[in-house]
Protein backbone atom coordinates (compact mmCIF):
# COMPACT_ATOMS: atom_id res chain seq x y z
CA UNK A 1 0.00 0.00 0.00
CA UNK A 2 1.45 3.37 -0.96
CA UNK A 3 1.47 6.48 1.20
CA UNK A 4 -1.19 8.00 -1.04
CA UNK A 5 -3.43 4.94 -0.61
CA UNK A 6 -2.93 5.02 3.17
CA UNK A 7 -3.85 8.71 3.29
CA UNK A 8 -6.94 8.08 1.16
CA UNK A 9 -8.04 5.20 3.40
CA UNK A 10 -7.55 7.29 6.57
CA UNK A 11 -9.52 10.18 5.05
CA UNK A 12 -12.37 7.80 4.20
CA UNK A 13 -12.49 6.45 7.75
CA UNK A 14 -12.39 9.94 9.25
CA UNK A 15 -14.98 11.30 6.81
CA UNK A 16 -17.49 8.73 8.08
CA UNK A 17 -16.89 9.95 11.63
CA UNK A 18 -17.23 13.61 10.63
CA UNK A 19 -20.85 12.98 9.62
CA UNK A 20 -21.69 12.29 13.24
CA UNK A 21 -19.67 15.15 14.71
CA UNK A 22 -21.02 18.52 15.76
CA UNK A 23 -18.44 20.62 13.97
CA UNK A 24 -16.25 20.65 10.91
CA UNK A 25 -12.78 19.26 11.57
CA UNK A 26 -9.82 20.83 9.81
CA UNK A 27 -7.01 18.48 8.91
CA UNK A 28 -4.37 20.80 7.53
CA UNK A 29 -0.65 20.55 8.08
CA UNK A 30 0.78 22.56 10.94
CA UNK A 31 4.29 23.21 12.17
CA UNK A 32 3.92 20.14 14.43
CA UNK A 33 3.38 17.74 11.54
CA UNK A 34 5.86 16.92 8.81
CA UNK A 35 3.40 15.35 6.38
CA UNK A 36 -0.26 14.70 5.70
CA UNK A 37 -0.26 11.14 7.05
CA UNK A 38 0.89 12.37 10.47
CA UNK A 39 -2.15 14.65 10.71
CA UNK A 40 -4.50 11.87 9.63
CA UNK A 41 -3.00 9.39 12.09
CA UNK A 42 -3.28 11.91 14.91
CA UNK A 43 -6.96 12.49 14.10
CA UNK A 44 -7.56 8.74 13.90
CA UNK A 45 -5.93 8.33 17.31
CA UNK A 46 -8.17 11.06 18.75
CA UNK A 47 -11.24 9.44 17.20
CA UNK A 48 -10.40 6.05 18.76
CA UNK A 49 -9.80 7.68 22.16
CA UNK A 50 -13.15 9.47 21.92
CA UNK A 51 -14.97 6.28 20.93
CA UNK A 52 -13.43 4.40 23.86
CA UNK A 53 -14.52 7.19 26.22
CA UNK A 54 -18.07 7.06 24.83
CA UNK A 55 -18.14 3.28 25.28
CA UNK A 56 -17.08 3.53 28.93
CA UNK A 57 -19.65 6.25 29.61
CA UNK A 58 -22.41 4.23 27.96
CA UNK A 59 -21.46 1.10 29.88
CA UNK A 60 -21.56 3.05 33.16
CA UNK A 61 -24.96 4.53 32.29
CA UNK A 62 -26.39 1.12 31.40
CA UNK A 63 -25.09 -0.31 34.68
CA UNK A 64 -26.78 2.53 36.60
CA UNK A 65 -30.05 1.99 34.74
CA UNK A 66 -29.94 -1.75 35.42
CA UNK A 67 -29.26 -1.06 39.08
CA UNK A 68 -32.26 1.32 39.26
CA UNK A 69 -34.52 -1.23 37.56
CA UNK A 70 -33.45 -3.95 39.97
CA UNK A 71 -34.36 -1.72 42.94
CA UNK A 72 -38.00 -1.52 41.83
Amino acid sequence: MTRKEIATRLRTILAREDIESDSLVVRKLSAQHGEDIEVLLEHTSLMVTDLRFQLKATTRELFQIRHLLEEE
